[in-house]
């Protein structure tokens, strides 16, 4: 595809290379049923998207990491979504889980979902660190009325 450079009026050149447009677009399937186009590369470079490091594998002697689930939050409302009808409809204010432990590809899959559905989402090591977790939820502004997913 020819480009002309930017000075085409004094010398007449014209710029001829090929260009690639990279898309990794793949579609999400539950047996035979379709679910969705999935755009990985840009969710992956999407602002929605962190994770969460415990802090423990930095300082040692943090006594404060690896308190129990139930203490942290006790007083969240937390949804779980355990198939894909379920992702595809979370919504609320409410913090949502989805649960897909030990499957990169559906983590991968649940991921680009939520970040294409213009959710936050927080990727959850497999030993999650139940405090790390909170106090990195309290510290980002997730403005209001946008729905937050944790990837588990």
């Amino acid at each position: 595809m020819p480009l002309q450079s930017l000075d085409m009026n004094k010398d007449g050149q014209i710029i001829d290379r090929p260009v690639r447009l990279v898309e990794t677009i793949a579609q999400l399937f539950d047996r035979d049923r379709w679910i969705a186009d999935l755009d990985i590369m840009a969710a992956l470079e999407s602002i929605r998207l962190s994770r969460v490091v415990c802090r423990a594998n930095k300082d040692k002697n943090d006594t404060a990491c690896g308190a129990e689930y139930s203490i942290i939050f006790e007083k969240d409302d937390l949804v779980a979504a355990d198939n894909w009808d379920e992702v595809l409809t979370l919504n609320g204010d409410s913090l949502s889980v989805v649960r897909a432990t030990g499957n990169w590809l559906a983590r991968l899959a649940a991921t680009v979902i939520n970040v294409q559905a213009q959710r936050f989402i927080i990727l959850v090591p497999k030993d999650v660190c139940w405090t790390c977790l909170k106090e990195n939820l309290q510290k980002k502004d997730f403005g209001v009325g946008f729905e937050k997913v944790l990837i588990a």
